[in-house]
């Protein structure tokens, strides 16, 4: 099967599941209380575990969010995965993959205990 260049694994895109475009920085304003990183206020928001790709185009965003959690007493666990890009948790096999969902698991688990 040719590999085409709309998959970022390499497989033709299946037309049964078109491809969403990302909603990046210069995305118009959010619907409220859809997009926590973009609220003016983040208080009173729960404990938050941010992961963040790095070749991710949502990931100077991601990391403002981070950054401007303390500021509003909101915990926040912030996991930055090198090498890895927006969609990698498609490759369920890979690796980081694997330790992506671990370090998830592990905050959700800490965070329900």
């Amino acid at each position: 099967m040719p590999s085409t260049p709309n998959s970022p694994l390499g497989r033709p895109a299946s037309p049964a599941r078109p491809r969403r475009r990302t909603a990046g920085a210069s995305a118009g304003p959010a619907v409220a209380g859809t997009t926590p990183a973009r609220a003016a206020d983040l208080t009173g928001l729960p404990p938050a575990f941010v992961a963040i790709c790095e070749f991710d185009p949502l990931r100077d965003e991601g990391l403002r969010y981070a950054q401007r959690l303390p500021a509003a007493g909101v915990s926040v666990e912030l996991h930055l995965y090198p090498g890895t890009f927006h969609g990698c948790t498609l490759a369920r096999d890979a690796a980081v993959t694997r330790r992506m969902a671990a370090d998830a698991d592990t905050a959700l688990r800490r965070a329900l205990h």
